[in-house]
């Protein structure tokens, strides 16, 4: 099963959404550092510096429940689209995440990098060690169950979703350049 350009569009466009729905709740203080909610601690959570909120936490079992969401109304599983999903997932969070720096008028893109997010303590060759995780887990998960076939979509995939956070951060810098 493999996804069309539409539909991996329409997924960047949720992360997209959802990157400009969290700034307007977050505005300047990443990490829901403000926001009146529990703190959970999970010690190898907080070994890469991080705390799991419950505003994060309940987000990220909404945004499964609504990823799975055609499986439901279509009544059918397979282990093929469960993986689709949760390598979708994978990069949705990566973009997702990456977009609210871009996209955030509080932050300067000029300070994503070690030490200018607080959240984002372990970095390696530019991006935070989070970021790499999803891309090697959201590539290599479809290929450990359906083989080495999958690797090559899920790389275009990786590809789609990069075109389109540049042509992002591109109209954002043409017309909002005085943000960054």
């Amino acid at each position: 099963m493999t996804l069309a350009i539409w539909q991996l569009a329409y997924f960047y466009l949720i992360g997209l959404a959802l990157a400009l729905l969290e700034i307007e709740i977050e505005g300047a203080e990443g990490w829901a550092k403000k926001l009146p909610t529990k703190r959970i601690k999970v010690w190898w959570y907080q070994k890469v510096g991080k705390e799991i909120t419950g505003y994060h936490l309940v987000l990220q079992i909404f945004l499964l429940l609504f990823m799975h969401l055609p499986m439901v109304l279509e009544n059918r599983f397979s282990w093929e689209l469960e993986i689709l999903i949760i390598s979708q997932y994978l990069f949705f969070m990566i973009y997702w995440d990456y977009l609210w720096f871009v996209l955030n008028p509080y932050f300067k893109l000029k300070n994503f990098k070690p030490g200018g997010v607080p959240w984002h303590t372990s970095w390696i060759l530019g991006l935070p060690l989070e970021y790499w995780l999803g891309i090697l887990a959201g590539i290599f998960l479809p290929v450990v169950f359906f083989g080495w076939a999958q690797f090559f979509v899920q790389l275009t995939y990786l590809a789609v979703y990069l075109i389109l956070v540049f042509l992002t951060f591109g109209f954002y810098y043409i017309f909002f350049r005085s943000k960054l």
